[in-house]
């Protein structure tokens, strides 16, 4: 394999969204399914996953938005994938 191959293969995507510690879901999931049913109190609501926002992404999304934002600021920008060396 060639030096550039093996640079592209050294990133790893870094995922926007994490999973929430079990201190959360359940708290998570009352609001969740509170919120869903709404005035039809029979409703019955099975919470599968609940994720929560990768503070590192969070942190480097805000950062390079910031950085490139500098440039032009009326721009609107979005971060669609952030990876990290491995």
């Amino acid at each position: 394999m060639n030096q550039a191959a093996e640079d592209a293969n050294s990133f790893e995507a870094l995922p926007a969204f994490i999973p929430t510690s079990p201190e959360e879901y359940q708290l998570v999931s009352v609001i969740a399914t509170a919120i869903a049913a709404g005035e039809n109190s029979d409703s019955q609501f099975v919470v599968k996953t609940i994720l929560k926002r990768n503070p590192e992404a969070r942190t480097v999304a805000l950062i390079a938005a910031s950085l490139a934002a500098e440039a032009a600021e009326d721009s609107q920008l979005i971060v669609k994938t952030i990876q990290k060396k491995k």
